[in-house]
């Protein structure tokens, strides 16, 4: 069986570090039902960047993002700004309530195709055009 170092790259194991370690940081500062709702954490241009599972508390948590930067400069990790974001809800997928009905090939789609592939040139489009013509002239 395969260790956790040899299923994960470097990248994301130091993202998980980083991760954790700007958590350890602003666990000084935030309450842990504040900190609780920040999914994933990162610096990234002295930018740090919070994912967070909703949106009700993003007045909350942008309200004391200088004090964040404050403590995580104060740790020796250049941040100049925060930005927040909020990760999508995840969607169950539900079948369709009713299937669509095919729509009705009608003559005239069978005789503008026709005349198109009519001025066209002697090559395998026209054909592929003509059988294209012929099908929809044979279905109701």
């Amino acid at each position: 069986m395969k260790t956790f170092n040899e299923l994960v790259g470097v990248d994301a194991q130091r993202a998980l570090r980083d991760d954790q370690a700007i958590r350890q940081i602003m666990s000084r500062i935030m309450p842990t039902e504040l900190l609780d709702h920040v999914q994933f954490c990162r610096i990234e241009n002295r930018v740090l960047k919070l994912t967070l599972d909703n949106a009700s508390l993003l007045a909350r948590l942008r309200f004391s993002a200088s004090q964040i930067i404050d403590e995580l400069n104060r740790d020796g990790l250049s941040v100049v700004q925060a930005t927040w974001h909020v990760a999508p809800e995840k969607i169950s997928a539900k079948p369709r309530a009713q299937t669509m009905r095919k729509r009705a090939r009608s003559s005239t789609s069978a005789n503008i195709v026709q005349s198109t592939a009519e001025s066209m040139e002697d090559d395998e489009l026209q054909r592929a055009l003509l059988k294209v013509a012929d099908q929809l002239a044979k279905r109701p």
